[in-house]
Order: structure tokens, then sequence, then C-alpha cells
């Protein structure tokens, strides 16, 4: 092949040396398989306590009464009511079935994306794979998750969508319905439905092959969607005020500043300099405002990690949009291009049934290991509680807002009724952003540790022993560490293996409690 492929060339290798649509799936699917990992978040266990009482009530509960009782909207329903409902049929495996499922729709999402924007199935997945190991590394179970495997194919029904008006020209009514039930899905199972809706509402308003006439007509029925929740579209408030509050308290409190070491991070950095790369031999590629918006999400998600798979994806779209564009104008891709398709005509010299083969027993592999321990609680103070619970310590109990989340199930009786309350969980996170301020300055620093326990009144209290406050009640005479025993032998199966890293439980002395 010549340094710089002719347009013929291209659309040759495209046609016959393209990547069978069975392999792509089955190598989304390894991929996918390898990054998921055991149920081991405590925001897993405030999904499953909320949706087993929206479960055994059928109705939404006013204010949050696991906790501060504050007035909420219960805007996950649809996810924590899939996670009670899988629970109550299917038992506990059927949740790390589910999480494998949830991994292997983003990827399989971003694959379609990417491939349509590219034009080319190899490009499309080859990227996909790079996003997807950046975006779900350590992604928990959890409303995100669901809420980015909707966002993947919201966006490639989208693309879709122009696409056939561009072939018909006239709207695809399937694909125009498709597009409004996922986002309605969307809208009812986490706030990332609002930018889902932006993000699909952009793509067609930007698009110049479908005429204002019937974006007139399109646009507000997109619109309506968010309205279609059991809160009437008020819910966007809760989801804007919360993206306002974890802006503050992230960029404030708990800035992660970017790191090669932090992987999902250097997956980005990965694409952005394939981006940059493949850009500077195409400038005319990608327009102004787009660069700008890349630029834009990829410096927020520098300082706050919980945007970094919008990051990602942007990046990815945007890449692939390069390509695409590319490849339609004739555009050689210089050294990078080249050794590209010399990459895909290699390996797609390959027998396809001997890549079937082999990709298929790895699936297997990665599957039967993740499923043989779903669950792995030795990150989570499980111990602890026990005690907690079995000696019937003194109440209150304060922790931070992460193993409250935990606690939260804990503490729950089988209908989700509470048996105790929570100082704080994920939901105070808009439920109380202040609370949850002074608590990421106590872990942080060992700052406001009395004005937190005046206001608590605790007389336990359940600490991370690499934390400040660990150190604190350690030599507070006032409080004395309880002797947790350890289970002698662990439960086959059971993910109860050596920590890595301790807790540690505290009861305020008789003669100090109030």
């Amino acid at each position: 092949m010549s340094e710089n492929p002719t347009k013929t060339q291209q659309e040759i290798t495209y046609s016959q040396r393209g990547v069978p649509l069975l392999i792509q799936m089955l190598l989304v699917a390894v991929t996918t398989s390898y990054l998921s990992s055991s149920i081991f978040s405590p925001r897993f266990y405030e999904h499953l306590s909320l949706g087993n009482y929206l479960r055994n009530h059928d109705s939404f509960a006013e204010n949050f009464i696991w906790g501060s009782g504050k007035p909420w909207l219960h805007t996950t329903w649809l996810f924590d009511g899939l996670l009670s409902v899988s629970e109550g049929f299917f038992g506990e495996t059927s949740f790390i079935i589910l999480k494998l499922l949830l991994y292997f729709a983003v990827g399989l999402g971003l694959s379609t994306l990417y491939s349509g924007l590219a034009g080319d199935r190899f490009f499309g997945t080859f990227i996909s794979l790079l996003i997807a190991c950046g975006a779900l590394l350590r992604m928990p179970l959890s409303s995100e998750l669901f809420g980015l495997a909707l966002l993947c194919f919201e966006l490639s029904l989208a693309h879709a969508l122009v696409s056939s008006y561009r072939r018909k020209q006239k709207l695809s009514l399937g694909l125009l319905a498709s597009l409004l039930a996922l986002l309605i899905v969307h809208a009812n199972a986490d706030s990332s439905s609002v930018l889902a809706l932006a993000f699909s509402f952009l793509f067609l308003a930007s698009s110049s092959d479908i005429p204002g006439s019937t974006k007139r007509t399109l646009l507000p029925l997109l619109c309506l969607t968010p309205l279609l929740t059991p809160f009437f579209g008020m819910q966007i408030l809760q989801h804007l005020r919360l993206a306002g509050t974890m802006l503050s308290i992230e960029l404030f409190y708990q800035a992660s500043p970017a790191s090669i070491y932090y992987f999902p991070f250097s997956f980005l950095l990965l694409v952005l300099i394939l981006t940059g790369a493949l850009w500077h031999r195409y400038p005319s590629g990608l327009k102004g405002a787009e660069i700008s918006f890349m630029a834009l999400c990829a410096a927020i998600s520098m300082a706050i990690d919980h945007l970094l798979p919008i990051s990602l994806l942007v990046t990815g779209y945007l890449l692939s949009l390069l390509w695409g564009r590319a490849q339609s104008e004739s555009v050689a891709m210089g050294n990078l291009g080249e050794a590209f398709f010399r990459l895909k005509n290699g390996l797609s010299s390959v027998a396809p049934v001997g890549i079937i083969w082999v990709l298929i027993c790895m699936l297997a592999v990665n599957v039967i290991n993740i499923v043989k321990v779903p669950k792995v609680l030795t990150l989570l103070p499980q111990w602890e509680v026990d005690y907690y619970l079995n000696e019937n310590l003194d109440p209150p109990l304060y922790h931070d807002y992460e193993v409250g989340s935990y606690l939260l199930q804990r503490f729950a009786a089988a209908q989700g009724e509470p048996t105790q309350k929570v100082v704080s969980s994920y939901a105070s996170r808009y439920l109380d952003p202040k609370l949850t301020a002074a608590q990421i300055r106590l872990n942080r620093s060992g700052a406001g540790q009395e004005e937190l326990f005046k206001k608590f009144a605790p007389n336990t209290a359940l600490v991370s022993t690499f934390s400040p406050l660990y150190t604190i009640l350690k030599v507070d005479p006032s409080w004395e560490r309880m002797p947790v025993p350890a289970p002698e032998k662990p439960a086959a199966n059971s993910g109860q293996v050596q920590r890595p890293f301790g807790w540690a439980l505290f009861r305020r002395k008789k003669n100090a409690m109030k």
C-alpha cells in the first residue's frame, strides 16, 4: 500500500476487509467483562434499599426518611426498582449479571456510535475499546452506569436518525420512537438524562441534513420527554441543583488534580494525543466550536473526576467524526493513518473462525471468574457493623457519607423502612451540601470535628484507619476503640480476603456520654 492511500483503496479496504459484526460484539464483550469487577461500592446498597422500599410500598417516600427527613425526589426510582426486582426474582447473582450486561451495553453503544461516525467498523470498535477502558474502570453498579449505557445508545440513535433522513429524505418513525423511549427511560433513572437530552438536541439541531420545518416538529418532542416522569419535570431542578452542589464541593473541597497514574485520566490523555495527531494532519476536520467543547470537557474533568466518562465519550466522538470526515475527503493521515490501515489489514488476514473461538474462550473465563465472587465485602466495614448491631451499641453512630450508603441498607428492615437513621449518605450531597463539605474537610485535614460531633452528639463512630478522625479519636480520652473480632475462616467465594485497609469502631466512654 502506498503512503497516501487513495479513496478507492480505502473503499476496497472497508468493503472487503471490514470487521464482522460477531467479532465486533465479541471484542466488546471480552473487554467489558474483563473491566467488570465484583459489587463493592456503598452506593449500590443505597440504590438497593430505596428500591426495596419502592417495591414493597408501591409509592415514593415524601421525605428522605432514612436520614435527614428533608423533602426530596426519588429521581433514580426506575433503576432502584430494577435492582430490587432482580434480587426478588433471581437473587444476588443477578446483580453481577446486570453489571456485566450494562458494561457490555456501554461498550456496544460506543462501538456502534463511533463506527457510524467514522464510517469504519474497525476504527469505531478500536476507539470504543479505549474509551470503555477509561470510562468503565472502577465504575460501580449504579444509576450513573445505567445512564451512561442509555446515553451511548441515544447518541447512536440520533446519528442513525440523521443518516436515515439523509438517505430517504424523511424521518424514520421507528428510530424516532426508539430515541424518545430511551430518553423517557433515562429521565426516570438518572440525572445524566439532562446531558442526554442536551446532546441529542444539539446533535439534531446542528444537522444540516434535516430541514428547519422538520426540526421545529422534532425538537419539541424531545423536550417533552422529561415531563413523562412521576415528578412532571421537577426532577430537572433537582438535577441542576445537584450539579451546582457537586461542582462547588469538588472544586473547592475535593479537587483531584489530573495524574497519569489515575487510569481513567491516562486513557483520556491517550485519546487526546491521538486526536491531536490526526487533527494536525487535517486541521479543517474539526470546527472551532467542537475543539473548544472538547478542551472544556477535558479541563473540567481534570479537577472533577465524575465527569471523566462524559469527557472520554465526547473526545472519542470528535475523534471518530474527524476520521470519518478525513476519509470522505480522501485526506491521508500520514504515518499514523498508514499504521492503522496496516494493522487493520494484518488482523483481517487471520481466519475469522480462529479469532471467534479465542474470543469466546476469553469471554467464558472472564464471566466465570466474576460470577464466582459476585460481591466483595472486605472493602466495607461489614464486621464493624455486625459488632455494632449485635452488641446493641448506643446510637447515634457517626460516619461519613460514603459509608452511610452501606449503613442505609444495613439499618433497613425487610420492607425498606429504617430501624436507625444514617447521619449522611450520597443523597446528602444535595439534601445537605454543607454537611457533605464539612465531612470532606474533616476527612482531608481533620478540621471541624468538634462542630460535627456537637451537631450529631454521637455515642459511637465508624471511621477509616487512614482518616485524620481515627487519629483524633485514638488519642481522645473520652473515646475508646472497640475490639471487633474478624471471622476466623471466610466463607467460600465470599470475597472476604485480607483487607487492603482497615476500619475502626469507637465508643464514647460512659462517663463522657451526654
